[in-house]
């Protein structure tokens, strides 16, 4: 199927497309459909009884929108989905986006950005929500955990984290989410968090994306799909100003949180999406990092309609009887190549001095690189052991690097820098010897 040009032609107004725009929007222009939509949220949070009030109102208002309960949580609080798209255009015409907000109650950046992207695509009148929704339903879970959202709390009302019961599915709530993404078979899944406000963790100091990574025990064309959307994700954040980590998985990491089981287990192109709350991040900033998230993921996915699509919605009913062992699918295209590498700048990496051990007793090195890059340069991509672990746009551009992944022996530390087009522009390379236990690191 190809999209008219019309469609393109107003993608390239907004500025969604790295590859098809030639100038950014500021974050505050008119016709700017982020300020547009983050414009919609609220300085407060909705409580859960708003939330489904609101949405009600926005399914009886708008022939876009529709409503349907798919579960209960287990204080029989209804679990809301909600989609947003043109009724009248065919449905194998239309990639779709899966938006999964609110599993830990006491996180409501993500049900806020949810619903305001709703309401926009709902009522936006304008040529170009017209035109997307044609070719577009996003599929949405405002509020995953009801129970936990009422109470303000992580868990839900069995103490259970349900970002770490998607390879269980022991609750209610998360049975229900995993029939709704098999009936659905979307194209993409986001899973849209809030990282602690204080934290040892070294990779909870700033807002992060984690998806799945490259390797030769992963499809290809999946790595590639992932690969490039995460890419995006981090060249439009530092467009609007947004502190970004890029992480990635592989298998052997744990399949108990959402992302990695549907990404590593199941396939599907997934994206958790973690924004650092904190002095000076209110809830719209919050709430804006995940929207444009959610925005380039979907201009994404518009703009690269040659995926084979898996088969239209089933009825939710039958989707208890979906195959939990069902292999990684390989079913996604390679994006199109950006061109080769452009003007060379000059990239040098260096490693701590000693290792230190974290929080939680693992042994870390720190990478720390500098780039000295001009107004074209973007991002830096580190790999160990052969495996990219980090794309960061934060200055100093260093990574925590957990030793206990690597095997004993030479690891080869690559850094890349990258350029506003996503190219490789600058490499270096050194060597680090991780030893046995008890053995003495080198370099």
């Amino acid at each position: 199927m190809k999209h008219s040009s019309k469609l393109a032609s107003s993608f390239r107004i907004v500025g969604l497309a790295v590859a098809l725009v030639s100038a950014l929007p500021t974050f505050v222009a008119a016709d700017d459909i982020i300020s547009q939509i983050v414009a919609r949220c609220p300085a407060q949070p909705r409580t859960y009884a708003q939330v489904t009030d609101y949405l009600r109102q926005l399914s009886g208002a708008s022939s876009r929108v529709k409503l349907q309960v798919i579960g209960y949580s287990h204080r029989r609080r209804p679990l809301l989905l909600v989609t947003v798209t043109d009724p009248d255009s065919p449905a194998a015409q239309k990639m779709r986006l899966f938006i999964i907000a609110r599993q830990h109650g006491n996180e409501p950046a993500g049900t806020t950005a949810t619903l305001g992207l709703v309401e926009h695509f709902a009522h936006a009148p304008s040529a170009l929500e017209q035109a997307v929704l044609k070719h577009l339903e996003i599929i949405a879970v405002p509020v995953a955990n009801p129970d936990g959202a009422v109470a303000h709390q992580r868990r839900n009302a069995a103490g259970v984290d349900l970002n770490r019961d998607w390879q269980q599915a022991s609750q209610p709530e998360t049975q229900a989410l995993q029939a709704a993404v098999y009936a659905y078979q979307p194209h993409a899944i986001m899973d849209l968090h809030e990282l602690p406000a204080h934290s040892s963790r070294a990779s909870y100091q700033q807002n992060f994306v984690e998806t799945i990574g490259t390797n030769g025990q992963l499809p290809a064309p999946l790595s590639a799909y992932t690969g490039a959307i995460s890419k995006n994700i981090s060249l439009w954040m530092t467009r609007y100003s947004y502190g970004l980590n890029v992480f990635y998985d592989y298998p052997g990491d744990s399949l108990k949180l959402c992302h990695r089981y549907l990404g590593l287990y199941q396939g599907f192109p997934t994206f958790l999406c973690e924004v650092k709350p904190g002095a000076g991040r209110s809830l719209r900033y919050r709430a804006g990092f995940h929207i444009l998230a959610a925005i380039v993921v979907a201009n994404y996915l518009i703009h690269n309609p040659a995926a084979p699509r898996p088969a239209g919605p089933r009825v939710m009913q039958v989707a208890e009887a979906a195959d939990k062992q069902t292999p990684v699918r390989q079913r996604l295209p390679q994006p199109v190549a950006t061109g080769g590498p452009g003007q060379v700048q000059p990239i040098t990496v260096a490693l701590q001095t000693e290792p230190t051990t974290d929080s939680d007793g693992n042994q870390r090195m720190q990478i720390m690189t500098q780039v000295d890059g001009g107004s074209d340069f973007a991002f830096v991509t580190i790999a160990a052991g052969g495996v990219t672990r980090v794309l960061t746009n934060q200055r100093l551009y260093h990574y925590s690097l957990d030793l206990n992944m690597l095997p004993p022996g030479e690891c080869p530390i690559v850094a890349r820098a990258h350029d506003t087009s996503g190219r490789m522009v600058a490499t270096q390379q050194l060597t680090l010897t991780v030893p046995t236990a008890g053995g003495t690191l080198g370099r």
